[in-house]
């Protein structure tokens, strides 16, 4: 069969699948970050000491999928995560460049309590950095390993053989991330996943952990520009828990170029099969939270969606949300209301 029939293939039924999903509408919170780790000399007009933010792209994929975000603040105590725990359908760790919060480990307390119970989920979503927090949460302990040379390129993915799965049970030939052979041969093959990160884990090094092997099957791995591997996709064995050390969001939503300059920023695939890519994991994670067990969406004036904040051009993410620090949550039932007045006042 021809690549383009492959595709076409793929894409046929990933439609059918879509069209056959519930209509409701889940909503997702977003885990954001301080903006000073993502703020350039050329972008001092935006106050970086008291915000946090979401990049736009995180948010756009989100909506491919058929869902709603809002945003869970960096700095949020446990009370505020507690509150935002109960309105929420899945939890999305994005990446950027930040230290894993209190408020993390709280949210990720939460959804363990769920998802151990029986008949009961919560999806979690990690990308970059989200899936670095996953790793480490996972474990109990450090895990990351630092000095991967993998800044700004774009690889194809390496799947597990039989044979590497009969001899490192850590492995796993079958996956949800990737279904069918198609889709596996079309990843093998070309340069999709975008990749931009220091920090990630070996597979030897993974398998070292007991507690880590308990929790996830590797499901991909590739090797950086000198030749080193990291894993690049970890699937749940038990719990709808997923994450990929790649960026699926940017093939569909991030386009920037250097300034002054008609050159891409990020070598990032915008072919039709690093689109596919990029709705097809969008899509599976919005049938996870649709049938998520827990949260219901009540508190909109307290909670606003997160295309209600302020929004912001910058380089590192062509556009970013920019939201405040937790210490803005009143115990206003209408907060929101007053949180957008008091956030355009400050960034003025």
């Amino acid at each position: 069969m021809s690549s383009h029939n492959q595709f076409i293939l793929l894409l046929s039924s990933l439609l059918i699948i879509s069209c056959l999903a519930s209509s409701s509408t889940p909503v997702i919170g977003i885990l954001s970050q301080p903006l000073r780790t993502h703020v350039t000399a050329s972008e001092n007009d935006i106050n970086s000491t008291d915000s946090n933010y979401i990049a736009a792209s995180y948010v756009k994929w989100v909506e491919l999928s058929g869902a709603r975000s809002i945003p869970i603040p960096y700095d949020a105590d446990d009370e505020l995560i507690h509150e935002i725990f109960s309105q929420i359908n899945g939890l999305l760790l994005p990446g950027g460049a930040a230290t894993l919060p209190s408020s993390l480990r709280t949210l990720w307390k939460l959804a363990m309590n769920v998802n151990q119970q029986p008949n009961q989920n919560f999806p979690i979503w990690g990308t970059c950095l989200g899936f670095e927090f996953m790793l480490e949460l996972a474990a109990e302990e450090h895990v990351l390993q630092t000095g991967f040379n993998s800044n700004n390129v774009t690889w194809p993915l390496i799947f597990p053989t039989d044979q590497e799965q009969s001899t490192q049970e850590y492995y796993s030939t079958q996956s949800k991330l990737y279904p069918t052979p198609e889709l596996k041969h079309m990843l093998s093959l070309k340069n999709i996943t975008f990749n931009f990160h220091q920090n990630g884990i070996e597979p030897e090094t993974f398998a070292k952990h007991e507690k880590l092997q308990k929790f996830f099957k590797i499901t991909s791995y590739n090797y950086d520009l000198n030749g080193r591997p990291f894993v690049s996709s970890i699937e749940s064995i038990q719990y709808p828990i997923y994450g990929v050390q790649y960026h699926p969001e940017k093939n569909a939503f991030e386009y920037g170029l250097q300034p002054g300059t008609s050159r891409p920023y990020e070598v990032i695939s915008h072919t039709r099969e690093a689109l596919f890519l990029s709705f097809h994991l969008a899509s599976f994670f919005g049938e996870l939270m649709r049938n998520s067990t827990v949260g219901e969406y009540t508190l909109v004036d307290r909670h606003p969606m997160v295309i209600q904040y302020p929004l912001k051009i910058a380089l590192n993410f062509e556009e970013m949300y920019v939201i405040p620090s937790a210490k803005y949550w009143k115990k206003e039932k209408e907060f929101g209301k007053n949180l957008r007045g008091s956030q355009e006042s400050m960034l003025s």
